[in-house]
């Protein structure tokens, strides 16, 4: 029996998590507000935690190769931090780059957990628009799949 995995995902100070059981996506959820403070985002892993009792909670990894601002990357840390301080394996992990773009990271996960196919976006954003909320799903749940298949490569 897998574990099960809580893997979040940050960006522009929004979140996304995912849970995972047995493999397969049980719940999921996105943030309606905007998290400007560590406390904010903080709470939110915290009931998460406390609600899904998870075995493990995954975040991304801020070192090399992060590109995320650094109010982004502040809140990323922070959920690290909370994540420590709860009795699961915390672990933090860069979001696997094995795709060419998100959109396709995001259609071939979305095929491997069709009850994701709704938050896929209809096509690629053009590099001016703002990126689609649904792909934060997607990155946790990139997350939370490279979690389960063992320690992360370099990249």
């Amino acid at each position: 029996m897998k574990p099960s995995v809580l893997a979040v995902a940050v960006s522009a100070g929004r979140a996304g998590d995912i849970l995972l059981r047995n493999g397969m996506v049980q719940d999921w959820g996105t943030t309606e507000r905007l998290a400007r403070k560590a406390e904010d985002i903080q709470t939110f892993l915290r009931n998460l935690i406390a609600g899904y009792n998870p075995d493990v909670v995954v975040t991304e990894s801020v070192g090399k190769g992060c590109m995320k601002h650094p109010g982004t990357k502040a809140l990323i840390e922070a959920l690290a931090s909370e994540a420590a301080e709860h009795e699961v394996l915390d672990i933090c992990a860069p979001i696997p780059r094995a795709y060419p773009s998100r959109f396709e990271r995001a259609v071939a996960l979305a095929q491997r957990h069709p009850a994701l196919q709704g938050y896929l976006p209809n096509r690629r954003p053009y590099f001016y628009e703002n990126t689609p909320r649904g792909y934060l799903l997607f990155d946790a749940l990139a997350l939370a799949e490279s979690a389960l298949s063992g320690p992360p490569k370099d990249q």
